[in-house]
């Protein structure tokens, strides 16, 4: 418990269980009360009062810390006379010591300027390296649409530009024959050219009521004048989409569209466009794989990938490098001003008990010196009024 002297206020803690009689007696360190400490009963509460007694009291107060050496100058009571009974209220050690379970102030430091931090940080890189993944993926699909959608250009402007060639020639070689296009080599190159990497056009026939279409111009000279569905052993059921774009153009309208042509082990999509040559029963078909467009944004594809990569990598060592500099500077400095003011505390703590020869270093000249320096001169002051208490008795 705690035993608070009545006259000066200091205040003592007493391990009742380490006394080996009921009643014991004390002389405080400050102002030379005898101070007696009588052990409580079973029966009693730990606010019980604590009567204490005064052998030789002293002609005048002990001063106040804060008095200075003015305290000394106070007129002598002749008449002071402490009772000699007295009831200090005691302090349960669990509330004393209550105050060390919270949070210190180097615990403190740490969770504000490391822990906090470090979420923060985390989250940040967390959240910066999604953005990144998600600009680079946006950045890709609007790439790989507009090549798409560049692509289909190039085969609808080829398959044009072949269907005017196609009717100029046909213009001036009216009595050119449909069985002979294919074997007239000029027309042949105007009708078959290459699309892409891959692709060609070629020259079909609208189906008549027997509702055939016949390739008369093809880079493949086996399907010359014969029924298109020949193709339905390549595509299977993917006929259908091939043959509902063939079948757009009767109507005299370019038709275009997709397809899936398989190839080996896989399948490939195709684009399709059908033109028709004005004045002319015939159709240019212009088709093309169309990966062949995005192989180049495929290629940049890999390359944003490791550049990601590449970046999460260097983004995580910054965020940790940074991080573990933080946390060492933080720890060092936090270490430094606790480690100054517990030594304030513990010279603090052996003023109270008397002890005013303690060396204080008020160290660097910033708070804690201040507060250094503050308690030297409290040390410095207290000497010397007790030594004129003294002197007086």
């Amino acid at each position: 418990m705690i035993i608070v002297c009545a006259s000066c206020r200091k205040r003592y803690q007493i391990d009742i269980e380490k006394m080996t009689t009921d009643k014991a007696s004390f002389t405080c360190k400050v102002c030379q009360y005898v101070i007696t400490v009588v052990r409580p009963q079973p029966n009693s509460t730990t606010t019980s009062a604590i009567p204490w007694n005064v052998s030789s009291p002293p002609t005048q107060s002990a001063p106040s810390p804060a008095a200075g050496i003015r305290s000394a100058q106070l007129p002598i009571r002749s008449n002071f006379n402490p009772p000699r009974e007295h009831a200090p209220t005691p302090v349960p050690l669990a509330a004393a010591a209550s105050q060390w379970t919270a949070l210190g102030l180097r615990s403190k430091m740490l969770l504000l300027f490391l822990a906090i931090p470090i979420l923060i940080m985390i989250i940040s890189a967390i959240l910066y390296m999604s953005e990144l993944n998600a600009l680079s993926d946006l950045i890709m699909d609007e790439s790989s649409e507009a090549i798409e959608k560049m692509g289909e250009a190039r085969i609808t402007d080829a398959s044009r530009s072949v269907a005017l060639q196609c009717k100029q020639f046909l213009e001036t070689h009216p009595s050119l024959k449909r069985e002979a296009l294919n074997s007239n080599l000029e027309f042949r190159q105007l009708a078959v050219q290459k699309v892409g990497q891959t692709g060609y056009t070629s020259l079909y026939q609208l189906p008549a009521k027997d509702n055939v279409w016949r390739a008369w111009v093809h880079f493949d000279q086996d399907i010359i004048g014969q029924d298109l569905r020949w193709v339905k052993k390549n595509l299977g059921n993917h006929l259908v989409e091939l043959m509902k774009i063939f079948d757009g153009v009767k109507t005299g309208a370019e038709s275009k569209g997709y397809y899936v042509a398989p190839e080996k082990d896989t399948q490939r999509k195709k684009f399709l466009v059908c033109t028709p040559v004005v004045g002319t029963p015939y159709v240019i078909a212009a088709t093309t794989f169309m990966d062949e467009f995005q192989q180049p944004v495929k290629r940049m594809q890999t390359r944003a990938k490791k550049i990601t990569h590449r970046s999460r990598t260097v983004t995580t060592l910054i965020v940790v490098g940074t991080l573990l500099l933080f946390g060492l500077i933080v720890s060092f400095y936090s270490y430094r001003l606790t480690e100054r003011i517990l030594t304030l505390t513990r010279i603090a703590d052996e003023i109270s008990v008397g002890d005013l020869d303690a060396k204080i270093n008020t160290g660097t000249p910033d708070e804690i010196g201040r507060l250094a320096e503050a308690i030297g001169r409290m040390q410095d002051s207290i000497r010397v009024s007790i030594e004129r208490l003294r002197k007086r008795r």
